[in-house]
């Protein structure tokens, strides 16, 4: 079980490392700069890539415990599902915690907006991570 929620960390990191540069990097990146309160110093640029990758590497060791112990997941459809009705919510209350606390987003839509670039980005790596799984093939009870 141990390696499978290993390689499942590492794949599924490696995978949102670059689907979250497209999607967020390039894709909404200005449409989120545009909805943003800027501050001189807010924004490292540029980014510590070390942190970023490390950071995906704990979100994915989440997902892989969930998907392997919990969830049961060997499907990319599967994966998709639960990844999604994990991360939205997430993506929605950090959004909302951020609004709550900070003069960071103008209005409402980047929470809305954020919420849609995670479901695309929790849908292709949760379903690649789930297609992994499958391959690898269904654990005993």
């Amino acid at each position: 079980m141990m390696n499978r929620i290993l390689i499942g960390t590492v794949v599924g990191a490696v995978i949102s490392f670059l689907v979250g540069w497209l999607v967020f990097g390039v894709v909404l990146m200005n449409f989120i700069e545009s909805n943003m309160v800027s501050y001189p110093g807010l924004m490292k640029m540029p980014p510590d890539m070390i942190q970023l990758f490390l950071s995906n590497i704990f979100w994915n060791l989440t997902m892989a415990f969930i998907f392997v112990k919990w969830a049961k997941v060997y499907t990319f459809k599967k994966g998709m599902i639960v990844s999604m009705m994990v991360c939205i919510p997430i993506s929605i209350s950090i959004d909302l915690q951020y609004m709550a606390f900070m003069n960071l987003y103008k209005d409402f839509t980047i929470v809305i907006v954020d919420a849609l670039g995670t479901a695309v980005m929790a849908a292709i790596v949760g379903g690649c991570m789930g297609w992994i799984y499958g391959k690898m093939g269904e654990l005993p009870e």
